[in-house]
């Protein structure tokens, strides 16, 4: 074949998949991602259609034990304000879309709240708040008809080996929210799993919670409502999947 031939059969074959294309049936779009350097607002989540209320925990890669945890809410308008942005913490081991009991990994993904409680007094939770007193658990034990529940022994007869004792957890537990994670309850797939308090200057992570400074904590357990959701992942580009 001469090369002028050649080169005619190549723009054709070009012009072709122009064409294509202009038809809308090649090239896909790429991912969308909310990386480093990308402008990124909580608008674009899918989440935002769906709730009020959203507290975004963004960690700094899977084996990080750094996050950074922010707090939004919804106006009349549809339009969203950042209440607050604050450095905290999730498992000393990272986070994780597979967790374990014991592994010390915060889980991934989207969670409700069930429950806002506290060693301190009600701050005036929207949720269902519970004062812990000195006989409240929360069981960690996969072979106790307790696991992952709140009890107490004044109610309940104990029948497990292992067991956060709420009250004697300070200044951690002053104020907490418990999410929804696992409510399943099946043995060994993770339990108390709380977002709650950070010690003051703070250097290591968590069993598996999340903790930020108690000030924001006590507005939090004050503001949600049932509606909002926590979003928790590794590092902000997970975000494109909520």
């Amino acid at each position: 074949m001469n090369r002028k031939k050649s080169l005619a059969a190549l723009m054709g074959t070009a012009f072709f998949s122009i064409g294509l294309a202009a038809a809308g049936t090649a090239f896909a779009a790429p991912a969308q991602s909310y990386g480093p350097g990308v402008t990124w607002s909580v608008e674009q989540l899918d989440a935002a259609k769906e709730h009020d209320q959203l507290i975004v925990v963004v960690g700094e890669g899977a084996d990080s034990q750094r996050a950074e945890v922010s707090f939004y809410q919804k106006n009349e308008d549809g339009s969203w304000t950042e209440e607050f942005t604050v450095d905290g913490f999730v498992g000393r081991n990272g986070s994780s879309g597979e967790k374990r009991e014991g592994d010390e990994k915060t889980p991934t993904g989207i969670y409700a709240f069930t429950l806002a409680f506290g060693v301190k007094e009600d701050p005036g939770a929207k949720l269902p708040y519970h004062q812990i007193d000195k006989n409240d658990y929360w069981v960690d034990d996969g072979d106790s008809a307790y696991y992952n529940l709140l009890v107490n022994t004044d109610n309940v007869a104990k029948d497990w080996d292992s067991a956060e004792h709420l009250s004697s957890i300070v200044p951690f537990y002053n104020y907490c929210l418990a999410l929804d994670y696992n409510s399943e309850r099946i043995p060994g797939k993770g339990s108390a799993v709380f977002l709650h308090c950070m010690e003051p200057d703070a250097v290591i992570g968590t069993g598996g919670c999340v903790k930020i400074p108690e000030e924001q904590m006590r507005a939090l357990v004050q503001t949600v409502d049932g509606d909002c959701r926590i979003i928790i992942v590794s590092e902000r580009d997970d975000l494109s999947g909520y």
